[in-house]
């Protein structure tokens, strides 16, 4: 193969590449992400969530539990910080509080358990007033206008170690199996 057919193969898998690298970029859509007031942080809408009414945001979190109502479900997520890819940081202990996630409709709670991460885009409705223990807490409601449903932690991919051996061979009685689980750093 010519160096000139080799490069233009590269090129052309690097460019493959890219393309699929950024569409997997938005977990949320674009037009809610346009949209999104970037600048309002949890800890303001907490505060005052009424005062925040219509504006656009997107957060996440892991879910605490799931509520199908009538016409609705209601999840209620612990709020955890975004990576630049918009997925919840596992590994963050830091919290700013609790919100309420409100879809249309039935969402199966099956699948919506306990400790998933989750993203949501969706618009500040107002407040509700939650009993958790003893204790009467204001959550902010967002009505999730889009979302996405992390994997669960433990997802992770198997990266393969070859030791060259003394005979110049790839595989060797040392090749191991090393778990690496990249979505729960």
């Amino acid at each position: 193969m010519s160096t000139t057919k080799r490069a233009m193969s590269c090129a052309t898998v690097l460019g493959l590449a890219l393309v699929l690298a950024l569409s997997g970029c938005h977990p949320i859509s674009r037009t809610v992400t346009k949209e999104a007031e970037r600048n309002l942080s949890f800890a303001e809408i907490q505060e005052d969530p009424d005062q925040h009414l219509g504006k656009v945001v997107v957060l996440g979190g892991t879910v605490i539990r799931t509520e199908t109502r009538r016409d609705e479900t209601v999840m209620e997520v612990q709020e955890k910080r975004l990576s630049g890819t918009m997925e919840p940081r596992d590994g963050d202990d830091k919290t700013g509080g609790r919100f309420l996630a409100v879809f249309p409709g039935p969402l199966d709670p099956a699948e919506y358990t306990r400790g998933r991460r989750i993203t949501v885009g969706g618009q500040i409705e107002g407040k509700e007033w939650v009993t958790s223990g003893e204790q009467d807490e204001v959550y902010p409601v967002i009505r999730a206008m889009d979302s996405r449903l992390w994997d669960t932690c433990g997802d992770g991919l198997y990266a393969y170690t070859f030791y060259k051996d003394y005979y110049g061979g790839s595989k060797s009685p040392y090749h191991k199996a090393h778990y690496y689980n990249y979505r729960c750093r």
